[in-house]
């Protein structure tokens, strides 16, 4: 018998749906899944919600416990142009490509189990839940530079003879688009001066850097 928590109208699961996710990620014939449940992860944003989705299956008389990690991405009518730096289907639309799967080695991406498109217009991503532990610690002096390594390697190899993608859903205006935003929500230029100078001021008689 399938059970679970009371869930709100946006998170009805597709149990077979759920299953067949699962299945994916290890193919047997002689599994069920008993239960499921979730938790969020982080704020409610506008623009999108995480949830940790934890699964019971019972599989050869043994029970085993998975964990995904479901990201819904919600439509946004200001952010609906794919030259727009925060287009709100990007993410879904990069998992399907394949482009995560090319990645230089020692740098990758968690995996994608699907893509669902719901009625109502959101976009669920299903991805492997991978311990994140070490990234909300503070790191060491040697994590950074190993991450920064690997930044290098991956900006690099587009340098080295990988093609950069030309996928029409990636942004390649991303500071123009940016900038144009925030020019939205800007104050005039002699109020933003003015500020600018009262924070110089501080540190002695450096005013001229706001002109340039």
């Amino acid at each position: 018998m399938m059970t679970g928590p009371r869930i709100e109208e946006q998170m009805i699961f597709d149990t077979a749906y759920l299953q067949s996710i699962i299945h994916n990620i290890e193919p047997s014939e002689s599994w069920e899944l008993l239960t499921w449940s979730y938790i969020p992860l982080g704020e409610n944003k506008e623009e999108s919600s995480v949830f940790r989705v934890f699964c019971t299956v019972l599989s050869n008389r043994d029970k085993k416990d998975y964990s995904l990690i479901l990201k819904i991405l919600k439509p946004d009518s200001l952010r609906n142009q794919c030259n727009h730096y925060y287009y709100w289907k990007r993410e879904a639309l990069v998992y399907q490509s394949g482009i995560l799967n090319q990645l230089p080695t020692g740098i990758r991406a968690p995996k994608c189990y699907a893509v669902e498109e719901k009625s109502h217009g959101d976009i669920w991503i299903w991805l492997e839940d991978i311990d994140i532990v070490i990234v909300q610690c503070e790191w060491s002096f040697n994590q950074m530079v190993k991450v920064s390594h690997l930044l290098g390697k991956f900006n690099g190899s587009y340098l080295s003879g990988t093609s950069l993608p030309t996928d029409s859903f990636l942004c390649h205006t991303w500071l123009r688009s940016w900038i144009e935003v925030c020019t939205v929500y800007a104050k005039p230029i002699q109020e933003q001066k003015k500020i600018w100078d009262c924070y110089l001021s501080e540190f002695g008689n450096i005013s001229a850097v706001a002109d340039i």
